[in-house]
């Protein structure tokens, strides 16, 4: 039995035929799709809302109403399930010594990967995947995060889950997005077209950049750190290396949007008063304009008493509160199918905030929790696969001019290890509850006063101590007064 081999990326033939299947109408759509929820996440919305419109009505009409374009109900999803990263993790890095562990949080701090990691996690719950390449750049390691639009890849032969190559390039978007597809002479974004077919070409043995037509530019050389320095991030896969996924949230968003731009204009139509101008047509003014400080006069025929003109306002009733609770309707069933609680985006201002106890809290919390319980296992795995390249670079660039002192280590890094610790919600106690739980413990004799005096007011027990002997002093004072009045009272 035949087995498989992956291409010969050293054959210009075979690199050409590989930048034709990048151009593919299949391909292409991939990236299209990617762009177009990338651009509404980023609030780049008003092109979509408008060609929606204009879908619906015509080019002429939507022109002369309002588009509403910044209403995202995309970003708030996103970012309400994208919470790893809301504080940053607890790293810590064994088999290491204590100038190498300085050299690594360097890294980690100047290149701000916390900062890239949320961000990968907010473009994964877009698009259920995306990418985080280790780019040495300006003498230190930093971070790219990448999206379907920005990569493609050729399967592994064996395996065609995992990549035997990756080939980041720009996406010519200037297509779909804002070309007037006039070239001019001026530098406009236009013109960057011809220095797009760049093709940066990675596999575990070899790196090199193509053009268009897959010829190399410069030299293949080897790959420095054996590894493709690619993070892909990515939990479920359907035997094959990209995501197919839908695009419900850019969809909904770009809905949301259009049904508001509707209801603004219905606003805008039905929500004045129209002057109405009735009689004899010989009567109308040439010119009639109707505001404040200013007079009408209306004109009547004397030899014909009937003829007149009347002047009167019709006040259109367009059923707004109607438009609106159906707006409120599809986004409450829009967020429940997405597993958010339809308080996170409101029409009104009802509604309260406060919780009545540290369970209802809890629970407001775990809303939260829950939509990234399952991701915290997964940007586990990326954060060590994300070390692995770190360590690989500073290996190969440690003592050399590409990358900045502060971060030379020794040759004993590829032994480092490191775990990752995420913030995840806790039980936090209202003092009500504290203090019936410490009542409970007091009757049940597994706790005194003195302690849970000290626990409530985060005091130590030499303190609680005094202040309990002086209210016990002051309740006997109380007591002999209230003894002492009852006497006096019972004398007399």
């Amino acid at each position: 039995m035949a087995t498989l081999s992956n291409p010969n990326l050293l054959d210009p033939l075979v690199r050409r035929e590989i930048v034709n299947e990048i151009k593919t109408f299949e391909n292409r759509n991939r990236k299209i799709s990617s762009l177009r929820d990338y651009e509404v996440y980023n609030d780049r919305i008003y092109k979509y809302v408008y060609d929606k419109l204009a879908g619906q009505l015509t080019d002429k009409t939507v022109r002369s109403m309002p588009v509403v374009a910044n209403l995202n109900v995309a970003k708030r999803i996103v970012d309400k399930k994208s919470s790893i990263y809301t504080h940053e993790p607890i790293r810590t890095f064994g088999d290491i010594n204590d100038a190498d562990k300085e050299a690594i949080e360097a890294i980690y701090q100047d290149g701000a990967y916390n900062v890239a990691l949320s961000k990968a996690n907010k473009y994964y719950n877009l698009r259920n995947q995306d990418f985080i390449q280790v780019v040495p750049k300006h003498n230190k390691l930093i971070l790219r995060v990448l999206n379907h639009h920005h990569v493609d890849c050729i399967p592994d032969a064996d395996d065609p889950e995992i990549p035997y190559a990756m080939i980041v390039s720009a996406f010519d978007k200037t297509s779909y997005i804002d070309s007037d597809n006039v070239n001019q002479k001026i530098g406009e974004r236009d013109d960057y077209k011809a220095s797009l077919e760049r093709y940066q070409v990675w596999t575990k043995e070899i790196t090199f950049v193509m053009d268009g037509n897959g010829s190399v530019m410069g030299e293949i050389i080897p790959n420095p750190i054996g590894m493709i320095p690619i993070v892909d991030v990515c939990k479920d896969k359907d035997f094959e290396f990209f995501v197919q996924f839908g695009q419900a949230l850019s969809d909904f968003t770009i809905d949301f949007n259009v049904a508001w731009s509707d209801v603004m204009y219905t606003n805008r139509l039905q929500g004045f008063s129209l002057g109405v101008l009735t009689g004899d047509p010989n009567l109308k003014p040439d010119d009639l304009t109707i505001g404040p400080n200013r007079l009408l006069f209306l004109p009547t025929n004397p030899k014909n008493p009937d003829s007149k003109l009347e002047i009167d306002f019709k006040n259109p009733t367009p059923n707004l509160e109607a438009s609106l609770k159906v707006i409120e309707s599809l986004i409450t069933t829009f967020l429940t199918t997405r597993g958010i609680d339809a308080s996170a985006i409101r029409l009104n201002n009802s509604g309260s905030t406060g919780f009545s106890s540290a369970l209802e809290r809890l629970l407001a919390m775990l809303d939260s929790f829950e939509a990234t319980k399952e991701d915290f296992d997964l940007f586990k795995k990326v954060e060590y696969k994300l070390f692995e390249i770190v360590k690989a670079w500073l290996n190969i660039l440690s003592g050399t001019d590409k990358l900045d002192r502060k971060y030379w280590v020794t040759a004993s890094i590829v032994n480092a290890t490191m775990s990752v610790k995420f913030h995840e919600p806790q039980m936090l106690e209202t003092k009500a509850e504290m203090l019936d739980n410490s009542s409970k413990e007091i009757d049940l004799g597994i706790t005194d006063r003195v302690s849970v005096y000290a626990k409530i007011n985060g005091v130590s027990e030499e303190i609680a101590e005094e202040a309990i002997a002086k209210i016990d002093e002051r309740r006997r004072q109380i007591i002999v007064e209230a003894q002492a009045d009852g006497e006096a009272q019972t004398n007399t």
